[in-house]
Formats: C-alpha cells, structure tokens, sequence
C-alpha cells in the first residue's frame, strides 16, 4: 500500500509539473506585458495555443490518479480547474478573433492570406482545447458526486 502511495504522490508532482511549466514559460514568454497592443496579444494567443496541451494532458492525469485512488474531492477540484481552464481558452479564442480580425483590417492586401492561415489552427486548437477542458469537467464532476462505493452513474 505504502508503494502505490508514493507512486501516486509522484503522479501528483508529475501532472502539477504538467500544468505549471508550459503557463509559466507562456507567462514568460509575454513579458514585457504590452496588453494595449494587438500585435502583442496575437502573438501572445498563438504561444497560449502552443502550450495548452500540456497542462490538459496534466489535469487529465490528475484525473485519472484521483478517480484510480477514488478521492472524490480531488475530483471536484480538478473539474474546477478543468473548467476554469476551459472558460479561459474562450475568453482567449474570443480576443484572438478579435484581435485577428483587426490585424487582418489594417494589414496590406499581401499580408492578409498569411495571417489568415495562421490564425486559423490558432482558433481550431483553442475551441479543441475548450472542448476537451469541459468535457474533463464533466466527467470529473460526475465521477466526484458518485457515492463512495457505489458504481459511477450513468450519463444521462
């Protein structure tokens, strides 16, 4: 018993370092803030879609130690975080549309087909990643209301 504890407080360390590193080199990576600029928060949606997969693959594994350990209350703060995760990717698609569309306004006519095409797996990867954020919600909230014991409810 006391093997598995130690490897789920490794898996515990491994998912926190998951979500940690890649927010903290986004965070980084955006220094000096320049928020008032568009080209800056353009860039700075693309470095935030580069690196959400990482903290998602690292919640999913929390996840999956809470539920395998059946701690139903790390269940219900991890589907917090996944949807908290979740509404932060829509405000960020939102501003990048924004802020993709204004840069495509003001550019020359030759630089609007790149900016399209860079804009468009930016948008694809934050509203996938929003999409996985919540379905991780779900099912984290579903699997932390189950009685202890009881079998995991069924979807409805």
């Amino acid at each position: 018993m006391k093997s598995t504890r130690t490897l789920m407080v490794a898996a515990y360390l491994v998912a926190a370092m998951l979500v940690v590193v890649p927010c903290s080199e986004v965070v980084l990576a955006s220094l000096p803030l320049r928020p008032a600029s568009v080209t800056w928060r353009f860039a700075m949606g693309g470095n935030f879609s580069r690196a959400l997969m990482t903290p998602l693959f690292g919640l999913l594994l929390a996840s999956a130690v809470a539920y395998a350990d059946t701690q139903r209350r790390a269940l219900r703060w991890l589907s917090v975080l996944s949807g908290a995760l979740g509404g932060l990717v829509l405000v960020v698609a939102w501003r990048f549309l924004l802020d993709s569309a204004t840069m495509r306004a003001g550019a020359t006519p030759d630089a609007r087909d790149p900016l399209t095409i860079t804009a468009v797996p930016v948008l694809a990867k934050l509203l996938f990643s929003a999409v996985v954020a919540g379905f991780l919600t779900a099912a984290d909230w579903r699997l932390s209301t189950a009685p202890p014991g009881a079998p995991i409810p069924p979807r409805v």
